[in-house]
């Protein structure tokens, strides 16, 4: 990994949810589980249509999600690599009456196939960066958006994703 790489990573990963704006009033949990499509591109020739799922729980200013995400390029003869990831992220967020915005970073275990180097797969582990913000369509679902990111040392990626929420939505006190 390139050190330059690893520092950004390291920066990011410590200070992003330290940075997010949060509020210190506690507000009533909310539970959710987002599946959302978007695309995203990057290092390496990395881009496709991006399928997104997480299963998230917010209180009031944490944030807490086990996220996955796969890129892929549609049509077989595509010389981008295929991606998946599967991580842990904790961030920040400031709930309203009529949705969220949140910040988070965490870890995630990053597959490419074929891996950008050379033609195997190749698994790392790779710091995942999302903003999110979502409406509160109904007590129960809400439609959002989000920009993420992977920083790895094979090929650092990011892109947007759009998504559906459904799960425990609460209003704000």
């Amino acid at each position: 990994m390139r050190k330059d790489t690893l520092i950004f990573a390291l920066a990011a990963l410590l200070l992003l949810p330290a940075a997010a704006f949060g509020q210190g009033v506690t507000q009533p949990a909310r539970a959710w589980l987002g599946v959302g499509l978007g695309g995203g591109g990057g290092m390496e020739d990395v881009s496709g249509a991006a399928l997104m799922g997480q299963l998230v729980y917010q209180r009031s200013p944490h944030h807490l999600a086990v996220r996955g995400l796969v890129l892929a390029e549609a049509g077989s003869g595509s010389s981008s690599p295929n991606v998946g990831e599967l991580g842990l992220l904790y961030g920040r967020t400031r709930m309203g009456y009529m949705g969220h915005m949140s910040a988070a970073a965490g870890l995630a275990l990053t597959t490419f196939d074929p891996c950008p180097n050379d033609d195997d797969t190749c698994i790392i582990l790779g710091v995942p960066i999302v903003l999110d913000a979502a409406l509160r369509v109904f007590p129960v679902a809400g439609l959002g958006a989000q920009i993420f990111g992977n920083l790895n040392a094979e090929a650092s990626y990011a892109g947007l994703a759009l998504y559906l929420q459904l799960g425990w939505l609460p209003v704000r006190l």
